[in-house]
């Protein structure tokens, strides 16, 4: 058994801010979380992030097609990036977009896995954690094994790659309790009804989603993953404001890993820029971006732990140094974490699925490391 003594913690799915906590963790779970009055460490605990949306594939070629448009880079199937996954080291590729994502805090990446069957045998080669590929069914006799082999069915556009076979993949994976999810508007208009037709969990992008497609989308309860950056390097336009007004579960991706390091904290600032550029950036709304980075992917994505700090809670927590984050003198604490958070200002990560603990070897405070373990052992041993 650990106890952990913070000065502050995001709990539960509504990610309360907490100040003066202690959290009990036995056996990979979090055993007790309760207010304390005694000396806590300068840390915020949090869950870790997760990233709705990657292409991790891309990892294998950075920094290509600066000038390029984005139908010609990413058409599924005859695109830049199609022709150079043939001659890529996948397994590398995506064992280093998640070193990175775990590096940056988040420990669950939603890969859309591009090249049918055998794309995904290649990226499961890399055995990565916290990795959940959605695939796709590039050939009718190919749908068994991508079905066994996914996480999730992630199709490039909603008829990928014929209609026909995308409803029957989507209607497969739906029997087999696994997520669907579907690129959707995001070069041109699609109406939101392609993704209801397909029973989608959640869509990518929605650039060009209207008013009436987004209030669709929140009637069947459909989550939108956002990736503005993406958006913004492609000049599109990121649908981030408006999904938060309609009243959309929002979740955020980094999407191609050609041209956005896999940072969601990177993806955190940019989307509060563009919160901000709207002129609808608040408090309340850092705080939506936090539960978009981090509980609002758990039913869409079928996240396989429990992502909110609180009891019983099996999924990856981050330790953050809550100096770094400003947080005792920021007025607003939530746009504190969102806009100043980032690799830099993690201490420690616990209960990361299939690694051991992980620590930056960094103390959070003078004389300690964060986790109260500097403190008395016999009050250790009854904690």
């Amino acid at each position: 058994m650990r106890t952990l003594r913070a000065r502050y913690a995001l709990a539960g799915e509504g990610l309360e801010l907490l100040e003066g906590v202690e959290v009990v963790l036995e056996g990979g779970r979090v055993v007790d979380i309760y207010e304390t009055s005694k000396k806590t460490s300068e840390v915020l605990v949090m869950p870790a992030l997760v990233n709705a949306h990657a292409h991790l594939g891309d990892c294998a070629f950075p920094e290509r097609w600066l000038s390029e448009g984005l139908s010609e880079i990413v058409d599924p199937r005859r695109g830049l990036k199609r022709r150079a996954l043939e001659g890529a080291d996948v397994a590398e590729a995506v064992e280093h977009g998640m070193k990175v994502s775990r590096a940056a805090g988040a420990f669950g990446v939603a890969d859309f896995r591009e090249g049918g069957a055998e794309g995904l045998r290649e990226a499961l080669r890399a055995g990565e954690p916290g990795y959940m590929p959605f695939g796709r069914v590039e050939r009718e006799e190919e749908l068994g094994e991508v079905l066994r082999l996914s996480h999730g069915l992630g199709l490039p556009e909603p008829g990928f790659p014929t209609p026909e076979l995308a409803e029957r993949a989507a209607r497969a994976f739906k029997e087999a309790g696994k997520p669907v999810g579907l690129h959707l508007a995001e070069a041109r208009r699609e109406p939101a009804e392609e993704a209801l037709r397909l029973g989608a969990d959640f869509v990518v992008h929605g650039c060009f989603l209207d008013w009436e497609d987004l209030e669709e989308l929140k009637r069947a309860g459909v989550a939108l993953a956002v990736c503005v950056r993406s958006n913004m390097w492609f000049r599109l336009p990121p649908k981030l404001p408006e999904a938060l007004e309609a009243g959309l579960k929002v979740m955020l991706g980094t999407d191609n890993c050609t041209f956005h390091k896999p940072d969601l904290w990177r993806e955190l600032e940019a989307a509060s820029l563009v919160l901000r550029r709207s002129g609808l950036y608040s408090e309340a709304l850092a705080r939506e971006l936090l539960k978009a980075a981090t509980v609002n992917a758990q039913e869409p994505l079928k996240v396989p732990w429990r992502i909110p700090l609180e009891k019983g809670s099996d999924g990856p927590l981050l330790v953050m140094d809550s100096r770094m984050l400003g947080l005792s003198r920021a007025k607003n604490k939530y746009s504190a974490v969102v806009r100043r958070g980032g690799p830099e200002a993690l201490v420690e990560v616990l209960n990361a699925p299939g690694k051991p603990l992980i620590k930056s070897g960094r103390p959070a405070h003078p004389g300690g490391d964060g986790s109260g373990e500097g403190e008395d052992k016999r009050g250790q041993e009854d904690r």
